[in-house]
């Protein structure tokens, strides 16, 4: 309760006072104009004190309801800001996660790839079915044939086999992909297989020669 509102309160225990004051008046002096006059004045002051008070009383009111939502205000700020601080920790570690998930699916697919060229290497390498179809032998030999002289100081000769090759596997690819009468198990192990070829001349930490080598010597 604020001060001015016990001020109040104070003052309006007054008014039963002032009320019976006025009831006195008015019966000692109900015969004359001037008790009648007395009697209304007092009847006055006692509604106009009453009225004092509950205009502070719902003053103090209002105040108390306007505190209340300034702390419900401030409440919901703090649950928002911590949502928004929450979703983007979370964020954050969901993209950490994806970065190493794809890092990790990245040197799985170069090892695979390594072990692909060593295979064709030592002639173990078996392809999937598909790509020991007639139509796609001629590419096939072009791209083994490669493969078996892949050598970790490039020359311009090997330069120009490796973009050959690239080339080779992409249209190889492609062909693949658009040829309808192979299922789809077939077409998927084929191109798996293509997509590895294509990493060799990009796979960092190997002794396989990189693009810019390649560049350097054309």
């Amino acid at each position: 309760m604020t001060n001015a509102l016990r001020a109040v309160v104070a003052l309006g225990s007054l008014i039963p006072c002032v009320t019976a004051h006025s009831q006195a008046l008015s019966y000692h002096h109900r015969s004359t104009a001037e008790g009648d006059r007395i009697s209304a004045g007092a009847d006055y002051e006692a509604a106009n004190g009453k009225a004092t008070l509950h205009r502070a009383q719902a003053y103090d009111r209002r105040m108390d309801a306007e505190a209340k939502l300034m702390e419900l205000e401030y409440q919901y700020y703090q649950f928002r800001r911590q949502m928004a601080y929450d979703q983007l920790e979370w964020r954050e570690r969901r993209a950490q996660t994806n970065r190493q998930r794809q890092a990790e699916q990245e040197l799985k697919l170069d090892a695979a790839a390594l072990t692909l060229l060593n295979r064709v290497q030592l002639g173990l390498q078996v392809w999937p079915e598909a790509l020991s179809h007639p139509e796609y032998a001629s590419s096939m030999s072009t791209i083994e044939s490669i493969l078996k002289t892949w050598r970790q100081s490039p020359s311009a000769s090997d330069a120009f086999a490796a973009r050959a090759m690239v080339t080779e596997v992409a249209v190889l690819d492609a062909r693949i992909v658009a040829d309808k009468t192979l299922s789809h198990p077939s077409r998927c192990r084929a191109v798996r297989s293509l997509r590895l070829v294509q990493r060799i001349p990009y796979m960092k930490g190997t002794e396989l020669p990189a693009p810019t080598a390649w560049a350097s010597t054309h």
